[in-house]
């Protein structure tokens, strides 16, 4: 049962007060608040408005809200003529009304006005359990005006004020390229927009904000289905509030007069700590969904084994090739060293990754429209550029030295110039509202978006896919695959008009028939997407993108999500090329847990050589003794180092957002908890001198027994060294760590190893 205080205060309005020094007669409003013993939320009602009048934690007195309280919604919609206007919470109604049930706080405006005219009626209902820190919210719009669709509904719509003084420590969690913690958001004015789409940019469907030593704010939606939605921030212009909101897009939302009824929970809560504590909190419901019910990497038998082993990729061109910029050349393997046949471009990585079994991410071999380059066919990738024969020997070199082919595909773009779109496809193309398809021109030819709810699109991707396994590939990339596509307004696809789940479902759909077909004949095929999200959780075994921005990034999806699914690279687009800036860059994959390699725009590729010896070290160490944290464990918080280490800076990872250096600590470090109970810390000196880090450990936050306490060790490629027993479970040390080397500590608890 519901267990939560609802105060319902009524005051009657008191005609002819006078308020001698103002002059002004005062209306005394309502109010109700949904709380529990640690977090309360108050619905106000004043002559003009409902609103938040305070978001609260009730244990260390934090609002969350400014002292004006905060709107609760935005909603826009769209006239018959396209154009669109929008309403507010604070906007006129013909009545409002806050009251509360047994179970449940509800706020209601009814007939809200758009001038004198009657546009919709909205209700806001809100629940908490008594031992939760988190209340559920849903939003419903009803009686619209049938000259009006709902196009857009933002809720919450939250405006956040200042935890400490003018803001200047408080942070926001935000899923914007990758996740971002943003300091002090009020005043936000960085290159990076404050928006994501939802699946796709916004990797997950929560945000946060919060300041050290206060407790936090848990904004999210529980969306089990996927439905496409989008995160948003915008710092007042007097700096002192930043406004948060999650933009829902209804089901047919341009169809006039429809309601809309929000089909799943908007969240909010608080919590104690960091971004790590809200990535857990995350993460109790996260492993719950469907996208984590096949279970672990670790577990899972349908991941090849040689994909869960993989220690380093290369980007490698390999077709024929034509166009203004390149003339004509036949490519047997586009390397960072050039254009090299095969067997060369094999030497060249026997020697620059002695031991390595590299793997190959294959591009440019599909067949392409005749004076075109390769991409200019998709959706019509046979014959091969370089024939048949050619491509199934090149693979067959690749494997008889031991390299592996993950081969592109595009999962959702196709060529309007192919035979097959002309003649069936076009009718799975993403229409837009104005019955036009979607178009992504590129050059020398243009493309198109396919709808992820079309069942004829996924069933050429599966003919495709099942061909190209018959090459001998050991892998297949597809492109764009969790990136978010556009919505679909095509009324003869089946779907909702717009927003909806359809991209969610089709997308899982889509994979799972691929995945079924090839792995009748090839079981060890590997998939890999795009980015990665957690509606491709359980899909793709990995993905590709931006492990963490520099800008700001934290590992929050690998908080989550790190045992569930494989990543690898990290984005680059470097104005100028340090030698130093690839060794970064492999350290930085490292001690986030990904697969190392794929940097495909560092200037003149030999620096990519130049550090492979470094690649191989940290290779050796991902794959054979931190194989259980690194590949498979849960990335859990890492304790604090406590000594001043010097900083190292690196030039601008992206010159397209800002040319300014980036600063990274001389010691880069994580903490992982494997299957079997042990907590791996591992340490990375980015620096060429030695480095001492000092740190304490409280195995108690980590849920290891430790009741004799734990015993560490020191994990090494050629022998492992005990470094002592720490009774009670605290661990105090200070480690010296050489240049450019790596630190590996095992930790287990006495209990866990019998003594």
């Amino acid at each position: 049962m519901m267990s939560f205080q609802v105060q319902m205060v009524r005051r009657s309005i008191l005609f002819f007060l006078i308020i001698f020094v103002s002059g002004r007669m005062v209306t005394y409003g309502e109010e109700v608040t949904l709380h529990n013993k640690r977090f309360e939320v108050t619905i106000q009602k004043d002559a003009e408005r409902i609103y938040f009048g305070k978001i609260s934690d009730q244990v260390k007195k934090i609002c969350f809200t400014p002292p004006s309280g905060s709107e609760v919604w935005r909603i826009r919609l769209k006239k018959k003529d396209w154009s669109t206007f929008e309403l507010t919470s604070e906007s006129p109604s013909g009545e409002r009304i806050v009251h509360a049930n047994a179970d449940e706080v509800i706020a209601t405006w009814k007939g809200v006005l758009s001038g004198e005219e009657a546009v919709f009626n909205v209700r806001v209902t809100g629940k908490i359990e008594s031992d939760s820190q988190i209340s559920t919210w849903r939003i419903e719009v009803t009686d619209v005006n049938p000259k009006y669709s709902v196009y857009e509904v933002d809720f919450p719509s939250l405006t956040l004020g200042q935890l400490t003084p003018d803001g200047k420590d408080d942070l926001l969690v935000f899923p914007s390229y990758g996740y971002r913690l943003i300091k002090k958001p009020q005043t936000y004015s960085f290159a990076l927009p404050l928006s994501a789409e939802y699946p796709g940019g916004a990797q997950m469907q929560m945000m946060a904000f919060y300041a050290p030593d206060k407790s936090g704010l848990y904004i999210a939606t529980y969306d089990s289905k996927g439905y496409y939605k989008g995160f948003s921030g915008k710092p007042s212009d007097d700096g002192k509030t930043i406004r948060c909101w999650i933009t829902h897009y209804p089901e047919d939302r341009v169809v006039q007069g429809k309601s809309y009824s929000m089909p799943f929970d908007a969240v909010l809560g608080s919590f104690d700590g960091t971004w790590w504590a809200a990535s857990k909190i995350y993460r109790q419901w996260a492993l719950k969904q469907e996208w984590c019910s096949k279970g672990t990497l670790e577990k899972r038998e349908e991941i090849p084994d040689w994909y869960k082993r993989l220690p380093v990729w290369q980007l490698v061109w390999s077709g024929w090739q034509e166009g203004p910029d390149h003339g004509k050349m036949v490519v047997e393997g586009g390397t960072p060293s050039g254009v090299l046949p095969v067997e060369d471009m094999i030497k060249m990585y026997k020697t620059d990754y002695p031991g390595l079994p590299v793997t190959i991410h294959l591009y440019g071999w599909m067949h392409p429209i005749k004076g075109k380059h390769t991409d200019s066919a998709f959706g019509e990738y046979f014959p091969p550029s370089i024939g048949e024969e050619r491509l199934r020997d090149q693979i067959k070199k690749l494997h008889d030295a031991d390299m592996r082919v993950v081969a592109y595909v595009q999962g959702w773009l196709c060529s309007k110039e192919i035979d097959w779109f002309k003649e069936a496809g076009h009718k799975y193309a993403v229409m837009n509202e104005d019955g036009r398809m979607n178009r992504y021109s590129q050059e020398e030819v243009e493309l198109t978006w396919m709808c992820a709810g079309c069942s004829g699109w996924h069933d050429k991707l599966v003919e495709v896919c099942k061909e190209l396994a018959d090459y001998g590939v050991d892998g297949i990339y597809l492109d764009c695959f969790s990136a978010t596509g556009p919505q679909c307004f095509d009324k003869t696809h089946g779907h909702p008009l717009g927003g909806g789940n359809y991209y969610s479902k089709g997308s899982r759909e889509m994979m799972e028939k691929i995945r079924n077909a090839v792995h009748k004949t090839h079981p060890e095929i590997a998939f890999i997407g795009e980015g990665y999200n957690e509606i491709s959780v359980g899909e793709i075994d990995g993905g590709f993108g931006a492990i963490s921005m520099p800008y700001g990034g934290i590992p929050m999806f690998a908080s989550v999500y790190h045992d569930y699914i494989m990543y690898y690279a990290n984005s680059l687009r470097p104005d100028n090329y340090d030698k130093r800036l690839v060794r970064f860059l492999y350290a930085h994959s490292f001690i986030n847990g990904a697969q190392l390699g794929w940097y495909a725009y560092i200037g003149g590729y030999q620096s990519l050589r130049d550090a492979s010896p470094y690649a191989t070290y940290l290779a050796g160490i991902r794959t054979a003794i931190a194989k259980k944290f690194l590949s498979f464990g849960e990335m859990v918080e890492p304790p604090l180092i406590v000594n001043d280490l010097p900083s190292v800076r690196t030039p601008s990872w992206h010159g397209n957002i800002t040319k300014d250096d980036i600063e990274f600590p001389a010691v880069m470090h994580s903490a992982w908890k494997a299957s079997d109970g042990t907590l791996g810390l591992v340490f990375i000196n980015i620096t060429d001198s030695m480095q001492k880090v000092r740190y304490k450990l409280d195995v108690a936050g980590y849920n290891m027994p430790a009741s004799k306490g734990i015993e560490v060790t020191k994990l090494g490629l050629d022998k492992s060294e005990p470094l002592g027993k720490y009774p009670g479970g605290v661990v105090e040390r200070e480690d010296s760590i050489g240049p450019m080397e790596v630190l590996v500590l095992e930790i287990k608890s006495f209990s866990a190893i019998g003594k």
